[in-house]
């Protein structure tokens, strides 16, 4: 089914957790809210003044959270578009995305930091700094105790948001434009412009496998729900 009413690039796009809706964001500077069955728009998100690079629902389905190049963090009411919570302080703001609870989301930037905020006041939490390069992709661990983030400096980073000190740092080659965590927290994938998908061990920092097969820059890579495979997709 098509969802047409964007009128530039969609840069980013998501289901909400029941699968009954879809979030997408775009060069238009919106974000809009689509029934899935339908193909209808519910809601418009209005208030980014350059383009939004990424968005996603929160775990209830209620909020969607984006982020844009205008150096903000927003959260929106997921049926009336409403705009419930402002964070400011990035630069161009690459990634974002709730915590498992829903109470948190983190962030970020070019500016290379990552960041965790409220998700209901706006107001930041932690501030994880350490890279030194922009940053290009962030996420919870699913039991929203760590945070992983991979950047242009050739690193990922593991943050614990119970010691915000210390920062785990996996060494790879290239920039390393995507990670994630295993459901069960005890692994880490990331893929890089060396064309490689690499999976690594939290606990221990090393690294556990390497995937290649890809013949261009790889720009994003996942695990399956079950921990047992990886999905990526690259410029090839």
């Amino acid at each position: 089914r098509v969802h047409g009413g964007h009128t530039s690039e969609v840069y980013g796009c998501s289901f909400s957790p029941d699968g009954l809706h879809v979030v997408s964001c775009s060069n238009d500077k919106s974000v809009r809210i689509w029934d899935v069955s339908t193909g209808k728009q519910i809601a418009v998100c209005n208030g980014h003044f350059r383009r939004v690079n990424g968005c996603s629902f929160s775990p209830d389905g209620k909020k969607v959270v984006s982020c844009s190049g205008d150096a903000t963090v927003r959260v929106w009411d997921a049926m009336s578009g409403e705009q419930t919570a402002l964070m400011e302080g990035h630069g161009w703001v690459r990634a974002c995305s709730f915590s498992p609870d829903g109470s948190k989301v983190v962030s970020c930037s070019d500016d290379k930091t990552v960041r965790v905020w409220d998700a209901n006041s706006g107001d930041q939490i932690v501030l994880f700094e350490g890279h030194t390069g922009e940053v290009r992709s962030c996420s919870f661990s699913f039991d929203g105790t760590k945070v992983v983030s991979c950047s242009n400096d050739e690193t990922l980073r593991i943050w614990d948001l119970n010691n915000t000190s210390v920062a785990v740092v996996l060494h790879t080659t290239g920039w390393v434009r995507g990670c994630s965590f295993s459901p069960d927290g005890s692994k880490v994938v990331s893929c890089s412009d060396d064309k490689t998908i690499r999976v690594w061990n939290v606990l221990t920092s090393q690294q556990l496998t390497s995937m290649e097969g890809h013949s261009d820059v790889i720009i994003g890579c996942s695990f399956s729900p079950d921990g047992t495979k990886v999905v990526s997709c690259s410029d090839d």
